[in-house]
């Protein structure tokens, strides 16, 4: 569960520790972090808290090890860390563009490479992908962020045509606007009191893991009231 820190990803990893699932939570922010693990952590659910940068190569690698050894395997993963940015194109900086294309992208790949590569040597897995409706729809002066989402929504699409016969799930979200950090930057100011909640999203989550079917939900889109992401 990676961004479980806040946000999507605190819902997600309390309600994947509510349906007793042993839950590996990473993120960058280790006080946040350790305080997610203590409300996952019960007698019969393991919580592993894992400090690492989605962005950093070595560290992903090591993570999934960590979790492999100390939990046995690696069934699910769920990509939430995510890095939102605001801004005119002729106004993004280099540092800006880099950094939320490596954490929402690149860092996802970087996840799902190491996971993959555990899943497919088991023949079984899922994955879910937190995209957005801006990996959909393209929004101005957040074409950083847009470019990140197009790039999750395409390369999960992929990825599932790549994994469908090796027993791997791949299942992506692309939620509307959420009440989260993400908007503290935004100069629009929205209204927050209209956005879907990221508990919301979590149960979406726990829905599409649930799904004992033979197929796959390749792709959900849910909106806000706000009708903007």
């Amino acid at each position: 569960m990676t961004g479980a820190s806040r946000g999507i990803g605190r819902a997600v990893a309390l309600a994947l520790g509510r349906a007793r699932v042993h839950t590996a939570v990473l993120a960058r922010s280790r006080p946040a972090l350790e305080e997610v693990a203590r409300q996952v952590q019960t007698d019969a659910v393991k919580a592993l808290p894992i400090v690492a940068d989605v962005r950093h190569e070595d560290e992903v690698k090591r993570a999934v090890e960590e979790v492999v050894a100390r939990l046995g395997s690696l069934d699910i993963l769920v990509n939430c860390a995510g890095k939102g940015y605001f801004g005119w194109v002729h106004e993004t900086e280099t540092a800006d563009w880099d950094e939320v294309l490596g954490v929402n992208l690149r860092g996802l790949f970087l996840c799902t490479r190491y996971a993959l590569i555990h899943m497919l040597s088991r023949q079984r897995g899922q994955i879910v992908n937190l995209a957005s409706v801006a990996g959909l729809q393209a929004y101005g002066k957040s074409a950083a962020y847009c470019a990140s989402k197009f790039g999750v929504v395409g390369f999960s699409r992929a990825l599932a045509l790549e994994v469908k016969k090796r027993g791997v799930r791949v299942h992506t979200i692309c939620p509307g606007a959420v009440d989260t950090g993400f908007w503290e930057s935004s100069p629009s100011r929205p209204d927050r009191s209209q956005m879907l909640l990221p508990e919301e999203i979590a149960e979406l989550v726990m829905e599409v893991l649930s799904f004992s079917g033979r197929g796959v939900v390749s792709q959900m889109v849910v909106n806000s009231p706000l009708g903007v992401y």
